[in-house]
């Protein structure tokens, strides 16, 4: 086989992978994304909780990671409330003595989908 026929061929499967999660339905694709960001922010704040010996994770704090992990399953169906629930969960976790995550990817996640899916007149007044 000519190396140009083995890359259109691996084009081909991406191509056909792409096309089979864009049928998807809207809810399973926000469900595993927000599954993927749980798991990075999990890892990430486990790993910032070992790394602190001066701060330890509290029933709060994973209350409040809940709150900013758990909305993103609806973060197209409501970016507004997804957005302002994040953000307050992230700026309450954030106020209080608990470990930091390089980033926290739930926010930042809920933000971009509040800019992308609203238009300006109803995302700038929130931020």
């Amino acid at each position: 086989m000519a190396p140009e026929d083995r890359y259109r061929a691996r084009v081909s499967g991406v191509d056909g992978l792409i096309e089979r999660c864009r049928r998807l339905p809207p809810l399973v694709v926000d469900l595993v994304l927000a599954v993927v960001v749980a798991v990075v922010t999990v890892v990430s704040v486990v790993v910032a909780d070992q790394q602190d010996e001066g701060v330890a994770m509290t029933a709060l704090g994973w209350a409040l990671l809940a709150a900013q992990l758990v909305p993103l399953v609806w973060r197209r169906r409501a970016p507004v409330i997804v957005a302002l629930t994040t953000l307050g969960a992230a700026a309450w976790y954030g106020a209080i003595e608990l470990p930091d995550p390089p980033l926290m990817f739930g926010p930042l996640l809920a933000t971009y989908t509040l800019a992308a899916y609203r238009p300006r007149r109803i995302t700038v007044p929130i931020f």
